[in-house]
């Protein structure tokens, strides 16, 4: 909605019953909005569907969001998967995840984190290395080098 006028902009309607939980502007035309069941890149002057990927059935338990890199940890019944997104929707690597709880894209890699492990992944989704640690981790921040939250 631009905000100078009392109009409404374009209108995106959203899968019945799908939540929207993240929205994140990858150009000045083009918005991302991550849901629990689906990610859509949609056209701003339009408020269409430009590309999507579904999640097949899988709980999204965590996405990150850098420029046009998109990485989300997805939870099935076999275990936990990372998956990496081009700004098309398209995916560009993907591994396993083993036990983590969250994840966090930079512009080159992508780090998980569980209850005693901080990883760290290439975009392609192998894994680079793995740290134990002796606290839990609570959250890792993309900075000039990634900042570990224990």
């Amino acid at each position: 909605m631009d905000t100078a006028r009392s109009e409404t902009g374009p209108v995106y309607t959203a899968d019945e019953g799908s939540l929207l939980l993240q929205l994140h502007w990858l150009s000045a035309d083009r918005l991302l909005a991550v849901f629990d069941t689906y990610a859509a890149v949609l056209d701003s002057a339009t408020g269409q569907q430009t590309a999507r990927y579904d999640y097949g059935g899988a709980n999204l338990q965590g996405a990150s969001v850098n420029h046009r890199t998109t990485a989300l940890l997805l939870s099935t019944h076999s275990g936990t998967e990372l998956i990496i997104l081009d700004a098309d929707m398209q995916a560009v690597g993907q591994g396993d995840a083993g036990q983590a709880e969250g994840v966090t894209c930079s512009d080159t890699v992508v780090y998980l984190w569980g209850v005693d492990t901080v990883s760290c992944h290439e975009l392609s989704g192998a894994e680079r290395w793995t740290k134990v640690l002796d606290t839990r981790p609570q959250a890792v921040v993309d900075a000039n080098q990634p900042l570990l939250f224990t």
